[in-house]
């Protein structure tokens, strides 16, 4: 395996991760800090689930970077307009999706839960 190949499976591991992350915050809400033992203790200290996604996109683009310095990826990668056209399309599906009855809550932004251990409802229903 060289650099590259080895960087494209940090890529690769890094956007499991930021998967795994939106996984849990989907079951347990965005402010959850998920416990080892579901039948033990709520943790209160430590990241919650939107900090936990928010330190896996920072270890992602880290990883983009490094693609970015050795030639494997353009530094002009990202494309603005691809992205808005991406918005649109996942914007019209949810559209399709509260229709349907599958989105019960297509709020564009979500506010923090009222008190400290809360345990908010999955994202997106």
């Amino acid at each position: 395996m060289n650099y590259t190949e080895h960087l494209l499976s940090c890529l690769a591991e890094e956007c499991c991760e930021v998967a795994k992350e939106a996984h849990k915050a989907q079951r347990f809400g965005l402010y959850d800090q998920v416990t080892m033992d579901p039948n033990g203790p709520r943790c209160t200290t430590g990241p919650n689930n939107k900090e936990k996604i928010v330190e896996e996109l920072n270890d992602l683009m880290g990883v983009v970077r490094m693609l970015e310095t050795c030639g494997a990826l353009p530094h002009d990668w990202q494309d603005v307009e691809r992205q808005e056209r991406k918005v649109l399309k996942v914007s019209a599906y949810m559209g399709y999706a509260r229709r349907v009855g599958a989105l019960e809550n297509a709020s564009a932004e979500l506010p923090p839960p009222s008190g400290s251990a809360s345990t908010q409802g999955a994202v997106g229903g």
